[in-house]
Parts: structure tokens; sequence; C-alpha cells
């Protein structure tokens, strides 16, 4: 079976799309799913959703810690990275080493440095991602990485979950009723984010004759 490390810096009150997705393909595949959070993540709600859990503060000695219990009954075959970087991916790197079998999942561009060190974090960044696989949410993120690694680099869109609409019913928001219906987009990116599901969803609401507030 098949050792899959989800290493995630990530503290949110929500568990998001991508938990659910690891926990289907769980359920599909031959493979068992272990997570690397921050101690912060301890006091979420979906914690107890997961499989096996550990939690680490980023240091050195914690990462070593935790590395050296993952593998010793059933050695990490891939280390998936979520919402991971700077000095935390830095020490990831340094203690896992087995870069291929590291797997970036990238959100956020991978910018250009600045400033009179900025040759000194280029050649960090082109080590960190070198001989790994990096996976873009959208174009422009995976453009974004080619001028550090261009090699074993994908674009793997941010998937949307229509299906969370249930949980709260869809008719609070679409009606046929006469009323006005509040819409509220988040988010920074116009792919990754869904923002243009969201234009769509709020051309037919005004084609539709509603009136609208928008926040």
């Amino acid at each position: 079976m098949k050792q899959i490390l989800i290493v995630a810096n990530l503290a949110s009150s929500f568990g998001g799309n991508f938990i659910e997705s690891m926990k289907s393909l769980q359920e599909a595949e031959e493979i068992s799913v272990r997570y690397l959070l921050p101690e912060q993540a301890k006091s979420c709600e979906w914690i107890s959703d997961l499989t096996e859990v550990h939690y680490t503060d980023w240091s050195f000695s914690s990462l070593k810690k935790v590395w050296h219990e993952l593998n010793q009954d059933a050695p990490v075959d891939v280390v998936h990275f979520h919402f991971v970087g700077g000095i935390p991916a830095i020490r990831c790197r340094l203690i896992f080493q087995c870069p291929e079998s590291m797997v970036w999942h990238l959100h956020n561009h991978v910018g250009s440095s600045k400033g009179h060190l900025s040759w000194l974090k280029t050649v960090l960044k082109k080590w960190l991602y070198h001989g790994t696989y990096k996976i873009g949410v959208s174009r422009s993120v995976t453009e974004s990485m080619k001028k550090f690694s261009s090699s074993h680099l994908f674009t793997i869109y941010n998937a949307l979950d229509f299906n969370r609409l249930a949980e709260v019913g869809e008719d609070r928001y679409i009606d046929d009723a006469p009323g006005t219906i509040r819409c509220m987009i988040m988010g920074n990116h116009f792919e990754r984010k869904g923002n243009d599901i969201a234009a769509k969803a709020i051309q037919k609401i005004i084609s539709g004759g509603y009136q609208q507030n928008f926040i």
C-alpha cells in the first residue's frame, strides 16, 4: 500500500475540497494518507474527519522527530506539500531528502525576489523545486513557476464542489419568488477561485429579473 504524507501549513476553520478529495481517493485506491499539520490546527473541527495526523511547530527538531516516526513502520512514498513555503519549506526539503517523491501543490504565483539578496532567494527557490513535481492550480500559477523549475510541472485546476450547496439549501439563494438576492464573491484570482463561474451565475440572476445587492 502506497504511503502518502500530506504536509499542510493550514489551520483554517474549514477543511476544504482538497481533504474531501483525499478521502475519496483513499476509498478508491490502495493508499494510506497521513497528515502533518501545524500545532494550531488541533483546534479545528475538521481534524476529527482525517486519518492519522501528526503536528509540528516547523522547527528542525520537530520536523526531524515526526519524519523519523513516520518512517518507522510504513516508510513514506510520496510527500505532498499544500500551502507550505518559505523557511518551513526549506527545512522540510532538507530533512525529508526525497525530491523525486515530493509534490508541491501551488495556489499562489511564485514571484521573483527583489532586493540585494534577490539572487540568493532565486537560487534557493531553484534548489527547493529542483527534481520535484509541481502542480499549479491555474495556467498563470504554472507559468510563474517555469523560471525556477520547468520539469515535472503540471496544471490541475482547482475543483469546485457544487454538492456543498445542498448543505445550506440552494433554494435559499435562487428562488422563483420575487425578492432580493445578496451575493458575495471572494477571491483574488479569476480562474482558481471560481470567479468566472460566479460571474456567470450573476448573469443568470440578472437575466431572470432578480434584484441584486452586490457586496
